[in-house]
């Protein structure tokens, strides 16, 4: 709290009204900033910026033995004999080293890029990680995109530099919000702003990494975010998310302002998830991941019952249904228990479908439901050919005992059962 004062009477008063000073201060803060990357003592780099003689250790800095203070670096975990003791110790000291520089970027906005360049020649992911989890840094970010917007603050940044990608999308991400987003407008200008933003190399980011596209990815025309999508289930859980929140939050607003632009629907988006072809790097874990975050309390507002009907009623129309229907299925039935209507009929028509000669996963998902759903099942599994139906009850056993004593005690209804299936259930 006290460095955070002076630093806002620093910048207040000797900064802000003494034109004179404002070089040196921005020298101190980058000296500061830059001691990161080194054991250099930063007073010793100002010195030398300014034209005086470093700092020399002065009478009575030394311990007690007589021997010169050693100065405060920021440790890795290799130089932490015991970490947990140190972790206040360390974020103390990059606090302190990077707060100065961090509150002057909101005046001097174009001092950003420098902040990338040093995170990018960082060599302590202690030090990265710790930069990325400082409040000062996303209230800087957030502060920018308040008051010049969010593509002007991406602009800023001219060129990604090598190591630098985290922090970037780091950035992107608390630019992204809807709060920051308080318009399609803005929105669009961002994506703009991100599809031309190139590496020190001249490489476009949305070439070059893919999460760069995940935060802004729902406000892309309805065919790019398709064709991204495949790309997408195969990143890390945390990006499959970001991307899915910015589908559902986008569509949402913009279906509310009713913009031309198409955009992709919750109902749309689970189906075509599923639909994604199994390949050599879209493994079922992949979209079993995608399709699972639909059902995150962030998403769920978004699948409501109909919806869900609706993606059941869709798949069950391909011609080769995907694996990933029952599971949807079974996740529907577990968020709406009233669907146990639809689910019957489903059942009805995966029959119709020769469920029993499907991938394993629809054929376990398939006796899973039913036995899910129970008695309302029963006269649909009556309609299995009796191998099938064998290969239910051996599979489940108090699925077989139910289902056997419902039709022992309903018999008389089911007059055209088939003399084996008959044979199997009054054993």
């Amino acid at each position: 709290h006290v460095r955070e004062a002076s630093i806002r009477l620093l910048i207040g008063t000797l900064f802000s009204q003494n034109p004179d000073l404002q070089e040196t201060i921005k020298t101190f803060a980058i000296c500061m900033l830059q001691s990161l990357l080194d054991d250099t003592h930063p007073d010793d780099t100002f010195a030398k910026e300014i034209g005086l003689e470093p700092v020399r250790e002065f009478e009575g800095d030394e311990d007690k033995d007589g021997c010169a203070k050693k100065r405060t670096k920021i440790k890795s975990d290799a130089d932490v004999a015991d970490a947990s003791a140190d972790v206040g110790e360390n974020i103390a000291e990059l606090s302190r080293k990077i707060s100065l520089f961090i509150a002057l970027c909101v005046h001097e906005i174009n001092m950003l890029e420098q902040l990338l360049i040093v995170f990018a020649q960082l060599e302590s992911e202690d030090i990265k990680k710790g930069i990325l989890e400082l409040e000062n840094f996303e209230k800087l970010i957030e502060k920018l995109g308040q008051d010049i917007g969010a593509a002007a603050t991406i602009r800023l940044i001219t060129k990604i530099p090598s190591g630098g990608y985290d922090i970037f999308l780091h950035i992107l991400r608390l630019l992204s919000t809807a709060e920051m987003l308080s318009s399609v407008e803005m929105a669009q200008e961002l994506v703009t702003a991100i599809k031309v933003a190139v590496d020190t190399n001249d490489v476009l980011v949305i070439e070059k990494d893919l999460r760069a596209v995940t935060p802004v990815i729902g406000w892309l025309t309805k065919e790019e975010i398709l064709n991204y999508l495949t790309e997408v289930v195969k990143l890390e859980a945390v990006d499959i998310s970001t991307a899915i929140s910015s589908i559902l939050s986008a569509g949402s607003t913009l279906e509310a302002a009713d913009n031309v632009q198409e955009h992709v629907s919750p109902d749309q988006l689970l189906i075509a998830i599923a639909k994604i072809p199994l390949t050599k790097g879209v493994t079922v874990e992949c979209l079993v991941r995608a399709s699972d975050n639909c059902f995150t309390p962030a998403h769920i507002k978004y699948y409501t019952e109909d919806v869900l009907t609706k993606v059941l009623t869709m798949l069950l129309e391909e011609t080769e249904i995907p694996i990933l229907t029952m599971r949807i299925a079974l996740r529907s039935l577990k968020l709406y228990p009233t669907l146990k209507v639809f689910m019957v009929k489903m059942l009805n028509q995966l029959i119709e479908k020769g469920v029993w000669e499907m991938p394993e996963e629809i054929w376990s998902g398939f006796v899973f439901i039913a036995k899910t759903v129970s008695t309302p099942a029963f006269p649909v599994l009556l309609r299995l050919p009796r191998q099938a139906l064998q290969n239910v009850l051996g599979s489940a056993p108090d699925l077989a005992r139910l289902l056997a004593h419902y039709y022992k005690a309903n018999k008389a209804k089911f007059d055209n059962i088939p003399e084996d299936v008959d044979a199997l259930l009054s054993q």
